[in-house]
Protein backbone atom coordinates (compact mmCIF):
# COMPACT_ATOMS: atom_id res chain seq x y z
CA UNK A 1 0.00 0.00 0.00
CA UNK A 2 1.31 3.43 -0.94
CA UNK A 3 2.09 6.16 1.58
CA UNK A 4 1.16 9.77 0.81
CA UNK A 5 1.61 13.19 2.40
CA UNK A 6 4.59 15.18 3.65
CA UNK A 7 5.16 16.87 6.98
CA UNK A 8 4.66 20.64 7.07
CA UNK A 9 4.52 21.17 10.84
CA UNK A 10 5.35 19.25 14.00
CA UNK A 11 4.26 20.61 17.37
CA UNK A 12 6.46 18.78 19.84
CA UNK A 13 6.37 18.64 23.62
CA UNK A 14 8.60 19.64 26.53
CA UNK A 15 8.80 19.18 30.29
CA UNK A 16 6.33 22.04 30.82
CA UNK A 17 4.21 21.24 27.75
CA UNK A 18 3.68 17.46 27.80
CA UNK A 19 0.88 17.18 25.19
CA UNK A 20 -0.40 19.00 22.10
CA UNK A 21 -3.33 17.88 19.95
CA UNK A 22 -7.03 17.61 19.17
CA UNK A 23 -7.17 20.63 16.91
CA UNK A 24 -9.17 22.22 14.12
CA UNK A 25 -8.51 24.45 11.10
CA UNK A 26 -10.24 27.58 9.77
CA UNK A 27 -9.50 29.74 6.74
CA UNK A 28 -9.69 33.46 7.51
CA UNK A 29 -10.94 36.14 5.14
CA UNK A 30 -7.36 37.20 4.32
CA UNK A 31 -6.65 33.67 3.02
CA UNK A 32 -4.54 32.54 5.96
CA UNK A 33 -5.22 29.22 7.70
CA UNK A 34 -5.38 28.99 11.49
CA UNK A 35 -4.77 25.72 13.31
CA UNK A 36 -5.97 25.75 16.93
CA UNK A 37 -5.22 22.88 19.29
CA UNK A 38 -5.22 21.84 22.94
CA UNK A 39 -1.91 22.74 24.61
CA UNK A 40 -1.34 21.00 27.94
CA UNK A 41 0.82 23.06 30.29
CA UNK A 42 2.50 21.81 33.46
CA UNK A 43 3.89 18.35 34.08
CA UNK A 44 0.86 16.12 33.38
CA UNK A 45 -0.54 14.97 30.02
CA UNK A 46 -3.70 13.20 31.28
CA UNK A 47 -7.13 14.29 30.02
CA UNK A 48 -8.00 16.28 33.16
CA UNK A 49 -4.61 18.03 33.45
CA UNK A 50 -4.24 21.77 32.95
CA UNK A 51 -4.67 22.82 29.31
CA UNK A 52 -5.55 25.79 27.11
CA UNK A 53 -6.31 26.39 23.45
CA UNK A 54 -3.37 27.72 21.43
CA UNK A 55 -3.05 28.44 17.73
CA UNK A 56 -0.59 28.87 14.89
CA UNK A 57 -1.11 30.49 11.48
CA UNK A 58 -0.01 29.71 7.91
CA UNK A 59 -0.05 32.32 5.15
CA UNK A 60 1.05 30.00 2.34
CA UNK A 61 -1.52 27.18 2.18
CA UNK A 62 0.01 25.24 5.07
CA UNK A 63 3.59 25.11 3.82
CA UNK A 64 4.98 27.12 6.76
CA UNK A 65 3.60 27.97 10.20
CA UNK A 66 4.18 30.84 12.60
CA UNK A 67 4.83 30.88 16.33
CA UNK A 68 2.03 29.69 18.60
CA UNK A 69 -0.18 32.11 20.50
CA UNK A 70 -2.82 31.48 23.17
CA UNK A 71 -6.39 31.63 21.89
CA UNK A 72 -8.38 30.69 25.02
CA UNK A 73 -7.34 30.13 28.64
CA UNK A 74 -9.25 27.89 30.99
CA UNK A 75 -11.54 29.50 33.59
CA UNK A 76 -9.91 29.61 37.03
CA UNK A 77 -12.37 27.16 38.55
CA UNK A 78 -12.13 24.61 35.71
CA UNK A 79 -9.76 21.67 35.37
CA UNK A 80 -9.01 22.43 31.75
CA UNK A 81 -10.37 23.17 28.29
CA UNK A 82 -9.86 20.89 25.28
CA UNK A 83 -11.31 19.20 22.16
CA UNK A 84 -11.53 22.23 19.88
CA UNK A 85 -13.64 22.78 16.74
CA UNK A 86 -13.85 25.77 14.40
CA UNK A 87 -16.94 26.48 12.27
CA UNK A 88 -17.71 29.28 9.82
CA UNK A 89 -21.09 30.59 10.98
CA UNK A 90 -24.04 31.52 8.76
CA UNK A 91 -23.47 35.25 9.32
CA UNK A 92 -19.78 34.98 8.44
CA UNK A 93 -18.43 34.94 12.00
CA UNK A 94 -15.90 32.33 13.10
CA UNK A 95 -17.40 29.95 15.65
CA UNK A 96 -15.33 28.14 18.29
CA UNK A 97 -16.51 25.09 20.23
CA UNK A 98 -14.63 23.36 23.05
CA UNK A 99 -15.09 21.47 26.32
CA UNK A 100 -14.65 23.00 29.76
CA UNK A 101 -14.02 20.27 32.33
CA UNK A 102 -15.49 21.02 35.74
CA UNK A 103 -14.06 19.98 39.10
CA UNK A 104 -17.17 17.86 39.86
CA UNK A 105 -16.48 15.55 36.85
CA UNK A 106 -19.18 17.19 34.72
CA UNK A 107 -18.38 19.46 31.81
CA UNK A 108 -19.68 22.15 29.49
CA UNK A 109 -19.58 22.24 25.72
CA UNK A 110 -19.16 25.94 25.08
CA UNK A 111 -19.48 28.11 22.01
CA UNK A 112 -18.17 31.58 21.31
CA UNK A 113 -17.86 33.62 18.14
CA UNK A 114 -15.64 36.21 16.55
CA UNK A 115 -16.86 38.92 14.19
CA UNK A 116 -13.33 40.11 13.39
CA UNK A 117 -11.65 36.91 12.16
CA UNK A 118 -10.38 35.84 15.56
CA UNK A 119 -9.00 39.10 16.94
CA UNK A 120 -11.63 39.12 19.69
CA UNK A 121 -14.24 36.67 20.93
CA UNK A 122 -17.66 36.80 22.56
CA UNK A 123 -18.12 35.35 26.02
CA UNK A 124 -18.48 31.54 26.09
CA UNK A 125 -22.02 30.18 25.94
CA UNK A 126 -22.79 26.72 27.36
CA UNK A 127 -24.50 24.63 24.66
CA UNK A 128 -25.71 22.29 27.43
CA UNK A 129 -27.81 24.94 29.19
CA UNK A 130 -30.81 23.34 27.50
CA UNK A 131 -30.43 20.29 29.78
CA UNK A 132 -32.07 19.78 33.16
CA UNK A 133 -29.29 17.58 34.55
CA UNK A 134 -25.54 17.72 34.20
CA UNK A 135 -23.46 14.78 33.01
CA UNK A 136 -20.16 14.40 31.22
CA UNK A 137 -20.51 15.01 27.46
CA UNK A 138 -17.67 14.24 25.06
CA UNK A 139 -17.48 16.09 21.77
CA UNK A 140 -14.25 15.59 19.86
CA UNK A 141 -12.14 18.00 17.91
CA UNK A 142 -13.13 19.17 14.41
CA UNK A 143 -16.59 17.63 14.72
CA UNK A 144 -19.20 20.44 14.53
CA UNK A 145 -20.90 20.65 11.13
CA UNK A 146 -23.32 22.96 9.33
CA UNK A 147 -26.11 21.41 7.25
CA UNK A 148 -27.01 22.76 3.79
CA UNK A 149 -29.97 24.67 5.26
CA UNK A 150 -27.79 26.38 7.87
CA UNK A 151 -28.61 24.19 10.88
CA UNK A 152 -25.63 23.62 13.18
CA UNK A 153 -25.33 20.04 14.38
CA UNK A 154 -22.97 18.08 16.59
CA UNK A 155 -23.02 14.64 18.15
CA UNK A 156 -21.72 13.88 21.62
CA UNK A 157 -21.21 10.85 23.85
CA UNK A 158 -22.96 11.28 27.20
CA UNK A 159 -21.32 9.53 30.14
CA UNK A 160 -23.42 9.61 33.31
CA UNK A 161 -21.15 10.39 36.26
CA UNK A 162 -21.22 8.29 39.44
CA UNK A 163 -19.83 11.14 41.53
CA UNK A 164 -19.21 9.05 44.64
CA UNK A 165 -16.81 6.75 42.83
CA UNK A 166 -15.71 9.27 40.17
CA UNK A 167 -16.79 6.72 37.58
CA UNK A 168 -18.19 7.30 34.12
CA UNK A 169 -20.96 5.09 32.76
CA UNK A 170 -20.76 3.75 29.16
CA UNK A 171 -21.24 6.34 26.43
CA UNK A 172 -24.68 7.13 25.03
CA UNK A 173 -24.83 8.98 21.69
CA UNK A 174 -26.93 12.14 21.59
CA UNK A 175 -27.29 15.13 19.27
CA UNK A 176 -27.53 18.91 19.64
CA UNK A 177 -28.74 21.46 17.07
CA UNK A 178 -28.96 25.21 16.67
CA UNK A 179 -31.39 26.74 14.18
CA UNK A 180 -30.53 30.36 14.99
CA UNK A 181 -26.83 30.42 14.12
CA UNK A 182 -25.63 29.55 17.61
CA UNK A 183 -27.91 31.78 19.69
CA UNK A 184 -29.54 28.75 21.30
CA UNK A 185 -29.02 24.98 21.23
CA UNK A 186 -31.40 22.12 21.93
CA UNK A 187 -30.93 18.42 22.43
CA UNK A 188 -32.57 16.03 19.96
CA UNK A 189 -34.78 13.43 21.64
CA UNK A 190 -33.10 10.46 19.95
CA UNK A 191 -30.37 8.76 21.99
CA UNK A 192 -28.80 5.34 21.65
CA UNK A 193 -26.71 3.20 23.96
CA UNK A 194 -24.62 0.19 23.02
CA UNK A 195 -26.29 -3.16 23.84
CA UNK A 196 -23.09 -5.23 23.63
CA UNK A 197 -21.31 -6.05 26.93
CA UNK A 198 -17.98 -6.52 25.10
CA UNK A 199 -18.01 -2.78 24.41
CA UNK A 200 -17.67 -1.66 28.07
CA UNK A 201 -17.16 2.05 27.29
CA UNK A 202 -20.30 2.17 25.17
CA UNK A 203 -20.56 4.25 22.03
CA UNK A 204 -17.92 6.96 21.93
CA UNK A 205 -16.54 9.90 19.95
CA UNK A 206 -19.15 10.20 17.17
CA UNK A 207 -18.60 12.18 13.97
CA UNK A 208 -20.97 13.44 11.28
CA UNK A 209 -20.91 13.74 7.50
CA UNK A 210 -23.63 14.88 5.07
CA UNK A 211 -24.08 12.58 2.06
CA UNK A 212 -25.07 13.95 -1.38
CA UNK A 213 -28.75 13.01 -0.94
CA UNK A 214 -28.94 15.00 2.30
CA UNK A 215 -28.79 11.93 4.52
CA UNK A 216 -26.53 12.46 7.56
CA UNK A 217 -24.04 9.74 8.40
CA UNK A 218 -23.06 9.39 12.07
CA UNK A 219 -19.98 7.20 12.56
CA UNK A 220 -19.12 5.98 16.06
CA UNK A 221 -16.02 4.67 17.82
CA UNK A 222 -16.42 1.28 19.51
CA UNK A 223 -14.26 -1.50 20.98
CA UNK A 224 -15.92 -4.05 18.70
CA UNK A 225 -13.51 -3.92 15.77
CA UNK A 226 -15.60 -1.62 13.56
CA UNK A 227 -16.86 1.90 13.36
CA UNK A 228 -20.62 1.69 13.95
CA UNK A 229 -22.93 3.94 11.95
CA UNK A 230 -26.37 5.51 12.11
CA UNK A 231 -28.25 7.65 9.58
CA UNK A 232 -30.73 10.51 9.69
CA UNK A 233 -32.99 11.52 6.81
CA UNK A 234 -34.66 14.46 8.58
CA UNK A 235 -31.83 16.88 9.36
CA UNK A 236 -30.85 15.07 12.55
CA UNK A 237 -34.23 14.87 14.27
CA UNK A 238 -34.30 11.05 14.26
CA UNK A 239 -31.68 8.35 13.69
CA UNK A 240 -31.49 4.71 12.64
CA UNK A 241 -30.31 2.02 15.05
CA UNK A 242 -26.47 1.86 14.90
CA UNK A 243 -24.94 -1.04 13.00
CA UNK A 244 -21.33 -1.98 12.26
CA UNK A 245 -19.81 -0.56 9.09
CA UNK A 246 -18.13 -3.75 7.92
CA UNK A 247 -16.08 -1.87 5.31
CA UNK A 248 -14.27 0.18 7.96
CA UNK A 249 -12.59 -1.99 10.57
CA UNK A 250 -11.03 0.13 13.26
CA UNK A 251 -9.12 0.20 16.49
CA UNK A 252 -10.85 1.75 19.49
CA UNK A 253 -10.06 5.18 18.07
CA UNK A 254 -12.00 7.97 16.36
CA UNK A 255 -12.46 8.47 12.61
CA UNK A 256 -13.00 11.74 10.72
CA UNK A 257 -14.70 12.21 7.33
CA UNK A 258 -14.59 15.45 5.30
CA UNK A 259 -14.85 16.79 1.77
CA UNK A 260 -11.65 18.01 0.12
CA UNK A 261 -12.08 19.26 -3.42
CA UNK A 262 -13.97 16.66 -5.45
CA UNK A 263 -13.04 13.90 -3.01
CA UNK A 264 -14.32 12.74 0.36
CA UNK A 265 -11.60 11.55 2.72
CA UNK A 266 -11.80 9.37 5.82
CA UNK A 267 -8.88 9.17 8.26
CA UNK A 268 -8.74 6.32 10.78
CA UNK A 269 -6.73 3.48 12.37
CA UNK A 270 -7.61 0.41 10.24
CA UNK A 271 -6.59 -2.45 12.52
CA UNK A 272 -8.75 -3.55 15.47
CA UNK A 273 -7.38 -5.41 18.44
CA UNK A 274 -6.33 -8.93 17.43
CA UNK A 275 -4.13 -11.77 18.68
CA UNK A 276 -1.26 -11.01 16.32
CA UNK A 277 -0.93 -7.35 17.28
CA UNK A 278 2.39 -6.42 18.89
CA UNK A 279 1.71 -5.46 22.52
CA UNK A 280 4.33 -2.71 22.22
CA UNK A 281 2.39 -0.84 19.55
CA UNK A 282 1.14 2.39 21.17
CA UNK A 283 -2.43 1.76 22.28
CA UNK A 284 -3.16 -0.18 19.09
CA UNK A 285 -3.53 3.10 17.22
CA UNK A 286 -1.19 2.21 14.38
CA UNK A 287 -0.88 2.33 11.41
CA UNK A 288 -2.81 5.38 10.16
CA UNK A 289 -4.63 5.49 6.83
CA UNK A 290 -6.71 7.71 4.60
CA UNK A 291 -9.51 6.29 2.44
CA UNK A 292 -10.64 8.24 -0.62
CA UNK A 293 -14.16 8.34 -2.04
CA UNK A 294 -14.83 9.72 -5.50
CA UNK A 295 -18.61 9.68 -5.07
CA UNK A 296 -18.97 11.92 -2.02
CA UNK A 297 -18.81 9.23 0.64
CA UNK A 298 -21.18 6.70 -0.92
CA UNK A 299 -18.36 4.19 -1.39
CA UNK A 300 -14.71 3.79 -0.42
CA UNK A 301 -12.72 1.42 -2.62
CA UNK A 302 -9.90 -0.76 -1.32
CA UNK A 303 -7.36 0.45 -3.88
CA UNK A 304 -7.96 4.04 -2.77
CA UNK A 305 -6.70 3.51 0.78
CA UNK A 306 -3.23 4.90 1.54
CA UNK A 307 -0.92 5.06 4.51
CA UNK A 308 -0.46 8.38 6.23
CA UNK A 309 1.80 6.64 8.76
CA UNK A 310 3.24 3.13 8.54
CA UNK A 311 5.76 3.20 11.40
CA UNK A 312 4.17 0.75 13.84
CA UNK A 313 6.44 1.91 16.66
CA UNK A 314 4.37 5.09 16.89
CA UNK A 315 0.66 5.72 17.41
CA UNK A 316 -1.65 8.24 15.73
CA UNK A 317 -5.17 9.51 16.43
CA UNK A 318 -7.68 12.41 16.67
CA UNK A 319 -7.39 13.92 13.18
CA UNK A 320 -8.38 17.34 11.85
CA UNK A 321 -8.74 18.04 8.12
CA UNK A 322 -9.02 21.15 5.96
CA UNK A 323 -8.83 21.90 2.25
CA UNK A 324 -6.15 24.11 0.71
CA UNK A 325 -6.03 25.60 -2.76
CA UNK A 326 -3.82 22.78 -4.01
CA UNK A 327 -4.77 19.90 -1.71
CA UNK A 328 -5.55 19.43 1.97
CA UNK A 329 -3.98 19.32 5.42
CA UNK A 330 -4.35 16.56 8.01
CA UNK A 331 -3.28 17.10 11.64
CA UNK A 332 -3.19 14.34 14.25
CA UNK A 333 -1.57 13.15 17.45
CA UNK A 334 1.83 11.49 16.97
CA UNK A 335 3.38 9.54 19.86
CA UNK A 336 6.87 10.74 18.84
CA UNK A 337 8.53 7.54 20.11
CA UNK A 338 7.23 8.07 23.67
CA UNK A 339 4.83 5.11 23.78
CA UNK A 340 2.00 7.56 24.56
CA UNK A 341 -0.29 8.32 21.63
CA UNK A 342 -1.44 11.64 23.06
CA UNK A 343 1.86 13.47 22.73
CA UNK A 344 2.79 15.70 19.79
CA UNK A 345 0.84 16.98 16.79
CA UNK A 346 1.97 16.32 13.25
CA UNK A 347 0.54 18.25 10.31
CA UNK A 348 0.93 16.82 6.82
CA UNK A 349 -0.04 18.16 3.43
CA UNK A 350 -1.35 16.10 0.52
CA UNK A 351 -1.62 17.88 -2.81
CA UNK A 352 -4.34 16.89 -5.24
CA UNK A 353 -1.62 16.12 -7.80
CA UNK A 354 0.04 13.70 -5.38
CA UNK A 355 -3.29 12.12 -4.45
CA UNK A 356 -4.41 11.65 -8.04
CA UNK A 357 -1.06 10.16 -9.02
CA UNK A 358 -1.29 7.71 -6.10
CA UNK A 359 -4.89 6.82 -7.02
CA UNK A 360 -3.91 6.26 -10.66
CA UNK A 361 -1.01 3.98 -9.72
CA UNK A 362 -2.97 2.14 -7.05
CA UNK A 363 -5.78 1.44 -9.52
CA UNK A 364 -3.60 -0.29 -12.12
CA UNK A 365 -1.58 -2.09 -9.45
CA UNK A 366 -4.80 -3.51 -7.99
CA UNK A 367 -5.45 -5.39 -11.26
CA UNK A 368 -2.12 -7.25 -11.37
CA UNK A 369 -2.85 -10.98 -11.61
CA UNK A 370 -6.62 -10.55 -11.92
CA UNK A 371 -8.80 -12.03 -14.64
CA UNK A 372 -10.86 -9.37 -16.43
CA UNK A 373 -13.27 -8.96 -19.32
CA UNK A 374 -11.84 -6.69 -22.02
CA UNK A 375 -14.00 -4.97 -24.63
CA UNK A 376 -12.02 -4.07 -27.76
CA UNK A 377 -12.38 -0.63 -29.27
CA UNK A 378 -9.25 -1.06 -31.42
CA UNK A 379 -8.92 -4.73 -32.39
CA UNK A 380 -5.92 -6.21 -34.17
CA UNK A 381 -5.53 -4.51 -37.56
CA UNK A 382 -7.37 -1.34 -36.54
CA UNK A 383 -6.11 1.80 -38.33
CA UNK A 384 -5.93 4.88 -36.11
CA UNK A 385 -5.11 8.11 -37.94
CA UNK A 386 -3.33 10.65 -35.76
CA UNK A 387 -2.53 14.24 -36.68
CA UNK A 388 1.08 13.51 -37.62
CA UNK A 389 1.13 9.75 -38.13
CA UNK A 390 -1.04 6.65 -38.55
CA UNK A 391 -1.10 3.70 -36.16
CA UNK A 392 -1.98 0.21 -37.31
CA UNK A 393 -2.67 -1.96 -34.26
CA UNK A 394 -0.66 -5.22 -34.39
CA UNK A 395 -2.43 -6.50 -31.27
CA UNK A 396 -5.90 -6.21 -29.77
CA UNK A 397 -6.45 -3.13 -27.62
CA UNK A 398 -9.47 -2.38 -25.50
CA UNK A 399 -10.67 -1.44 -22.03
CA UNK A 400 -12.25 -2.78 -18.87
CA UNK A 401 -15.86 -1.57 -18.96
CA UNK A 402 -16.92 0.92 -16.27
CA UNK A 403 -13.44 1.16 -14.73
CA UNK A 404 -12.20 4.74 -15.09
CA UNK A 405 -8.48 5.34 -15.65
CA UNK A 406 -6.30 8.36 -15.08
CA UNK A 407 -7.50 10.16 -18.21
CA UNK A 408 -11.16 10.01 -17.16
CA UNK A 409 -11.91 7.31 -19.75
CA UNK A 410 -12.25 3.56 -19.29
CA UNK A 411 -9.02 1.81 -18.29
CA UNK A 412 -7.07 0.63 -21.37
CA UNK A 413 -5.61 -2.87 -21.84
CA UNK A 414 -3.18 -4.31 -24.36
CA UNK A 415 -4.13 -7.94 -25.12
CA UNK A 416 -1.19 -10.17 -26.06
CA UNK A 417 -1.24 -13.77 -27.30
CA UNK A 418 -4.45 -13.56 -29.36
CA UNK A 419 -3.57 -13.53 -33.06
CA UNK A 420 -6.95 -12.58 -34.48
CA UNK A 421 -9.22 -9.59 -34.09
CA UNK A 422 -11.78 -10.09 -31.30
CA UNK A 423 -14.64 -7.97 -30.02
CA UNK A 424 -14.07 -8.95 -26.41
CA UNK A 425 -11.93 -11.36 -24.44
CA UNK A 426 -11.49 -12.61 -20.89
CA UNK A 427 -7.81 -12.64 -19.93
CA UNK A 428 -5.41 -12.32 -17.03
CA UNK A 429 -3.53 -9.09 -16.30
CA UNK A 430 0.20 -9.84 -16.54
CA UNK A 431 1.71 -6.37 -16.50
CA UNK A 432 1.43 -2.60 -16.38
CA UNK A 433 2.75 0.04 -18.75
CA UNK A 434 3.62 3.02 -16.53
CA UNK A 435 3.69 6.31 -18.43
CA UNK A 436 5.86 9.00 -16.89
CA UNK A 437 4.75 11.78 -19.24
CA UNK A 438 1.01 11.11 -19.44
CA UNK A 439 -2.03 11.16 -17.16
CA UNK A 440 -2.78 7.46 -17.58
CA UNK A 441 -1.20 4.02 -17.45
CA UNK A 442 -2.09 0.88 -19.42
CA UNK A 443 -2.64 -2.73 -18.41
CA UNK A 444 -1.28 -5.74 -20.28
CA UNK A 445 -3.28 -8.98 -20.47
CA UNK A 446 -2.82 -12.46 -21.92
CA UNK A 447 -4.85 -15.68 -22.08
CA UNK A 448 -4.81 -17.70 -18.86
CA UNK A 449 -1.58 -19.71 -18.57
CA UNK A 450 0.30 -17.66 -21.16
CA UNK A 451 3.21 -15.52 -19.93
CA UNK A 452 5.44 -12.92 -21.55
CA UNK A 453 8.75 -11.47 -20.42
CA UNK A 454 9.26 -7.76 -19.83
CA UNK A 455 11.20 -7.55 -23.11
CA UNK A 456 8.45 -9.34 -25.05
CA UNK A 457 5.82 -6.96 -23.65
CA UNK A 458 7.97 -3.92 -24.46
CA UNK A 459 8.33 -5.12 -28.06
CA UNK A 460 4.60 -5.83 -28.41
CA UNK A 461 3.47 -2.39 -27.21
CA UNK A 462 6.25 -0.36 -28.80
CA UNK A 463 4.05 0.55 -31.79
CA UNK A 464 2.29 3.01 -29.47
CA UNK A 465 4.52 3.40 -26.42
CA UNK A 466 7.42 4.71 -28.55
CA UNK A 467 5.68 8.07 -28.38
CA UNK A 468 5.72 8.09 -24.54
CA UNK A 469 8.24 7.77 -21.75
CA UNK A 470 7.06 4.36 -20.54
CA UNK A 471 8.22 1.54 -18.32
CA UNK A 472 6.83 -1.98 -18.19
CA UNK A 473 6.18 -3.74 -14.89
CA UNK A 474 5.56 -7.48 -15.05
CA UNK A 475 3.39 -9.26 -12.51
CA UNK A 476 5.35 -11.56 -10.21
Amino acid sequence: MRKIGRQVNFIGTSEINPRNGEGSFIRRSDGSIVFAYTEFVGDDWEDDAVARISATVSYDEGENWGEKHVLFNKPDEAKNIMSFSFLRMNNGDIGAFYIIKNADETDQIVFCRSADEGKSWSSAKNCLDCLDEQDYYVINNDRVIKLPGGRILFAAARHTVLTEHKEFMPGVICFFVSDDDGETFRKIETEFSCPFPKNPDGYEEPGLYVLPDGKIWCYIRTSLGFQFESFSTDNGESWSVPEPNIAISSACSPMLVKDCGKYTVAVFNPEPEHLMRDENEPWGRTPYVIAISSDRGRTFEKHNVFYLEDDRNNGYCYPAITETKDGFLVAYYHSNSTGICLNSTKVIKITFDELEYAMRKSLVESYQGKTVRIVMDRPLGYVHKKENYTLVYPINYGCIPDVIGGDGEELDVYLLGVDEAVDEYTAKIIGIVHRRNDVEDKLVAAPEGMNFTKEEIEAAVRFQEQYYDSEVEVAE
